[in-house]
């Protein structure tokens, strides 16, 4: 149950801290007191949107915090593997606190236990200990949607239909892939002859790395052969020629330090390194010797090399690249395409049977969802037209009616109907009501009335309370368009709703007000020139003033404040 509550510089509301406890709690206060602030408030703590133009200072962050205690062990079950892997750490206390920060800009942060979380993973955890019913949400149960997600609960369903959904999404998923490979396949059909003819004109080149940068070297060499062979027998004669090289000049020059040595050694040295350099230029000498053997004036080399450096040169012009390895990586990438093109027709005859089995999987499941919740709509039907008898609505006829989504065109055959299902199954749900006698059964958004729809919504969530599993309910203004008689019947099962779980309720009727429960006070106050909201529990006499309040006028009268104790009397 929500235990405590703190909410700290959110619009009206300073600075308010209430400790609420089991069973019903009555919220009253003027209009413009800020009831509806702070169940906006506790919307927060819950995951919903925050905005920061709520900030009451502008400089000053907003937090929310509250307190769950007693909660239920299969709650944080439920959601403990979620948290584990967000690296959130739950612990095994059955107590649970909720942080919601904004800060001026209009960031906001939310904290489990003082650890930062995902809104995300908030919700997950927040919406199983707490249901708000705030006042849009009779419009809300208008919607087909809303209506359906009632079922699933009743029915305890609600897991079913979102694997569904998950099954779903990848059906729909498949459907796209095998539309987008008939697509290809198509294209196909048209591309594969250019692939292949472009692949195998690559292929037979027989590329290799850097080829042709390598052919591009031997071909300059080959074009200037005589020039290269010239050149290399010059240098040849001019370093080691009989007489005249520089080897047979340089060892002249060493035979004569030699001998100079003798008489000065000195020169030692020196007729040493220039026996180092004439032995280093017959090595270079050798060398180029051997470059001159090697060329070859072979004019069918010659002619094979240019060949060979035509074809890399006519495949970078036709392909627009620039070397051996761009032409290397389209010929691989043809390749592939090709491989892919002629693979299609396989891959979407498997994707085809995988499709085929998983609309049996799901047409199964949707025939089982439509079957659990026809069951749950004859069960919830009466219990409902029971509880409208105790809030005012004895004459009330109520049907929930539960049929498939049939479609001629529909992807699916659920009990032996063609459907067109979407992420909840193959099931559409309407809630009809009659609530008048002689009146037809009608939808409830056409033949029901606000405060109706509001006894409506009372008697489903009193009917749901069981498989709901929460341990508090919030009721912001449950109670409108009803008064007297009807008021006290809506007060009662509360106050018989709130014997087996907490109940908050923020109420305008003395009626419901009056109900036994702890009753907290909403009002206005100045400080220092600011006007804030301020929340304080009534108890005794001071309680018996509200009521009288609620019933007359501001000071109450003595026979307003008889009314109030009759009230609370009884």
């Amino acid at each position: 149950m929500l235990s405590r509550l703190s909410v700290k510089n959110y619009a009206l509301i300073s600075d308010i801290e209430a400790s609420f406890a089991s069973g019903l709690n009555l919220l009253t206060g003027e209009t413009g007191a800020g009831k509806s602030l702070l169940v906006n408030a506790i919307g927060l703590i819950l995951g919903r949107r925050a905005d920061s133009s709520v900030l009451l200072d502008a400089g000053k962050k907003c937090v929310v915090e509250a307190e769950f205690s007693h909660v239920p062990s299969w709650v944080l079950d439920e959601v403990r593997a979620d948290f584990a892997s967000a690296e959130v750490d739950l612990g095994d206390d059955s107590t649970v606190i909720v942080r919601r920060e904004i800060v001026p800009g209009g960031k906001s942060r939310a904290f489990v236990n003082d650890t930062p979380v995902t809104l995300a993973l908030l919700k997950t955890l927040a919406e199983r200990m707490v249901d708000l019913h705030g006042q849009s949400e009779g419009i809300r149960l208008l919607e087909p949607r809303v209506q359906l997600d009632a079922i699933d609960r009743f029915a305890g369903c609600t897991e079913a239909a979102a694997n569904f959904g998950r099954q779903w999404q990848a059906l729909k998923a498949l459907y796209a892939e095998i539309a987008q490979l008939r697509t290809q396949e198509a294209e196909a059909a048209r591309q594969l002859d250019y692939f292949r003819h472009q692949l195998t004109e690559l292929s037979e080149a027989q590329l290799e790395p850097g080829e042709d940068e390598r052919i591009e070297q031997q071909l300059i060499r080959l074009e200037h052969t005589e020039q290269i062979l010239l050149t290399l027998g010059r240098q040849v004669e001019v370093l080691s020629g009989d007489e005249a090289g520089l080897s047979a000049s340089l060892r002249t020059l060493a035979r004569e330090l030699e001998r100079l040595a003798s008489l000065d050694a000195r020169v030692a040295e020196p007729a040493q390194r220039i026996e180092t350099a004439r032995i280093e230029l017959e090595s270079i000498s050798d060398t180029l010797r051997a470059f001159a053997e090697d060329t070859d004036l072979d004019p069918r080399e010659q002619e094979r090399i240019a060949e060979r450096h035509d074809t890399y040169s006519r495949l970078k012009l036709k392909f627009a690249v620039r070397s051996a390895e761009e032409l290397i990586a389209l010929r691989d990438e043809f390749e592939r395409n090709v491989a892919s093109y002629a693979a299609a027709p396989e891959r979407i005859a498997a994707l085809d049977a995988q499709a085929k089995a998983l609309e049996s999987e799901l047409a199964a499941l949707a025939l089982q969802l439509h079957e659990a919740r026809s069951a749950a709509a004859a069960e919830l039907q009466p219990r409902i037209a029971g509880l409208l008898a105790e809030v005012g609505l004895p004459s009330a006829r109520v049907e929930i009616a539960v049929g498939l989504l049939s479609s001629p065109l529909g992807t699916l055959l659920v009990g032996g109907e063609r459907v067109a299902p979407d992420v909840r199954g193959a099931s559409a749900v309407q809630f009809l009501v009659s609530t008048n006698p002689g009146l037809p059964l009608g939808p409830l958004q056409q033949v029901a009335s606000g405060g109706e729809v509001a006894r409506v919504m009372l008697a489903l969530k009193t009917a749901l309370a069981e498989q709901l599993g929460l341990s508090a309910l919030i009721f912001d203004e449950i109670d409108t368009g009803i008064s007297g008689e009807v008021a006290m019947k809506v007060g009662r099962v509360l106050e018989r709703l709130a014997q087996d779980r907490q109940l908050l309720v923020i109420t305008h009727l003395p009626q419901i007000a009056s109900r036994r429960g702890h009753h907290f006070f909403l009002f206005k106050q100045d400080h220092g020139g600011r006007t804030a909201t301020q929340l304080t529990e009534l108890a005794n006499e001071a309680r018996v003033i509200e009521i009288a309040k609620m019933l007359s006028s501001d000071p109450p009268g003595g026979s307003a404040l008889d009314n109030a104790r009759q009230l609370l009397a009884s």
